[in-house]
């Protein structure tokens, strides 16, 4: 196992390496929850370990403080030179768009 420090997102586990913004280490306390959970993905816990877990209100403060972390809310980006999808953020992505494309399509029919 590895851990690559990047500037965007929050962290990622691709492969053997854990990548983690650089920026969390100013929260040590906050970084080393991440660091742990991204562990358990290396030790074969699913995706469904990341809605298992308590929502974490710090994590929240520090994502509205650093904006280069918004993009992990993205369901594609580029980590370690590779193109990466999620399929939870696509999911969620595509479901906001279902349900603004049916709020447009009740306003219109209902005008």
């Amino acid at each position: 196992m590895s851990v690559e420090l990047v500037d965007y997102g929050i962290a990622s586990t691709i492969g053997d390496t854990i990548y983690i913004n650089r920026k969390l280490q100013d929260c040590p306390e906050l970084y080393q929850k991440i660091l742990q959970h991204e562990q358990k993905h290396l030790d074969g816990h699913s995706h469904k370990l990341d809605f298992n877990e308590p929502f974490d209100l710090g994590l929240l403060a520090w994502v509205i403080k650093h904006p280069s972390s918004w993009i992990h809310f993205s369901p594609i980006w580029i980590v370690g030179g590779k193109i990466i999808w999620s399929r939870i953020m696509l999911i969620i992505h595509l479901t906001a768009l279902a349900v603004i494309f049916a709020c447009i399509g009740m306003v219109k029919w209902i005008s």
